[in-house]
């Protein structure tokens, strides 16, 4: 009799590598030598009975796949840096744009400039008289410096225009000018009556005529003549101005006495405008004796005092208390440039019942100057032989009426 066929039992399915194999194609692994931890006793299979699949054996550490890509990593990182990099920034950008701070770096940079133009209109107003003044100055090294002005008086409906220049050069020789004299002099003699004395008048007239926009030098040579001891202490404290602003130590050591003392300080931000941060200010008494007295020990101090023992810081009179409130009717506004830290605008306003005064100076700093010295000039000496001439003249013509009086 036939063997009836026995029925085989189906094979399961076999993942090797995670790939799906026909059961016909089964191929039993080759094992692998594997360190296991707690290795797992050996199990004897009997003929014909599948085989399962080799067991896992889980690693020490197993990363997250997106930590397995590289240029992610690298970027995670480079972003971490930026951003603690950033926050340092930040941090070092707001102490650098602090208020008291960005006062302090223009005030400082306005003294330590190496040169220096300031352009800008004074007014006021009083009683019945407008007077505007338009003033341009410079400094350059390495001690030369201008300034020019003009002045507009309106008196009662009337207007006068008057023109001063002044030049300092290195040796300490100082030259000024003044120019539009005689329209005002000639409105001056009917006034006092000059012009009813033909002496006064001509001495007037010849005084006028020699100084009206003529360079008049002062040289401490000249002072010697007059002042000996004046002489030689202005040009003692020349000296040691152009040390302190040659000599980096010796400024350093103003500039550092004032971070420690700051006496000007902020009352109200103003915010940002064209470029420029924007501060009310005010000042504190006790910060600003403390920086008086901290003078004392410099050596510009201590030079300026070699030349003249008048010159004397003396501060027992300074208050150190600072009022609750400064005066309404004063206002000092600062504007500095918003990186560079260099003042681009002071503005200055009181008022009283009577009286009302404003002024804008716009200052720029290290910036190419050109100051041309006067090339022709009189002398202090001269001047006074036109001066002696005047008052001889004046003397003669008012000697009759101080005689009738004694």
């Amino acid at each position: 009799m036939p063997e009836e066929p026995h029925e085989t039992a189906p094979q399961p399915e076999i993942v090797v590598n995670n790939k799906p194999s026909p059961q016909n194609d089964y191929i039993a692994p080759v094992p692998q030598p594997v360190e296991a931890v707690n290795p797992t006793p050996e199990v004897s299979q009997a003929p014909g009975t599948p085989i399962p699949p080799s067991p896992v054996i889980a690693s020490k550490s197993k990363l997250p796949g997106w930590l397995k890509n590289k240029k992610i990593v690298i970027a995670i990182i480079s972003a971490a840096i930026v951003l603690i990099g950033s926050g340092s920034a930040w941090a070092y950008v707001s102490a650098y744009q602090s208020p008291q701070n960005v006062i302090t770096d223009s005030i400082i940079n306005a003294i330590t400039a190496k040169t220096s133009i300031y352009t800008g209109t004074l007014s006021s107003n009083s009683s019945g008289m407008d007077l505007k003044v338009e003033i341009t100055a410079k400094l350059a090294e390495p001690a030369n410096g201008s300034m020019n002005a003009k002045v507009t008086a309106t008196i009662s409906g009337k207007k006068y225009v008057v023109n001063g220049d002044a030049f300092f050069d290195q040796k300490g020789d100082i030259y000024f000018r003044v120019g539009g004299l005689r329209s005002i002099i000639t409105e001056a003699e009917d006034l006092i009556g000059a012009s009813s004395s033909v002496a006064i008048k001509a001495a007037i007239d010849k005084l006028v005529d020699k100084v009206d926009n003529t360079w008049i030098m002062v040289s401490t040579d000249d002072l010697k003549t007059y002042n000996p001891e004046y002489a030689d202490s202005k040009r003692c404290m020349d000296q040691a101005i152009k040390d302190l602003k040659k000599d980096n130590s010796l400024l350093s050591e103003v500039t550092n006495l004032y971070r420690k003392h700051e006496f000007i300080v902020l009352k109200t931000n103003l915010g940002q405008q064209d470029g420029s941060f924007g501060y009310e200010l005010k000042s504190s008494n006790k910060a600003q004796k403390a920086f008086m007295e901290g003078l004392k020990g410099t050596k510009i101090y201590k030079s300026l005092v070699a030349c003249d023992e008048n010159f004397k810081i003396d501060t027992s009179d300074m208050d150190t208390e600072d009022p609750k409130s400064s005066p309404s009717d004063v206002t000092i506004k600062l504007w500095v440039s918003t990186w560079s830290h260099q003042i681009s605008k002071i503005e200055a306003n009181s008022k009283s019942d009577n009286w009302l005064f404003k002024a804008t100076i716009n200052p720029q700093y290290n910036q190419k100057v050109e100051i041309d010295a006067p090339k022709a000039s009189i002398t202090l000496t001269e001047l006074k032989k036109y001066i002696d001439e005047y008052t001889a003249a004046m003397n003669a013509y008012y000697q009759p009426y101080y005689s009738s009086y004694n």
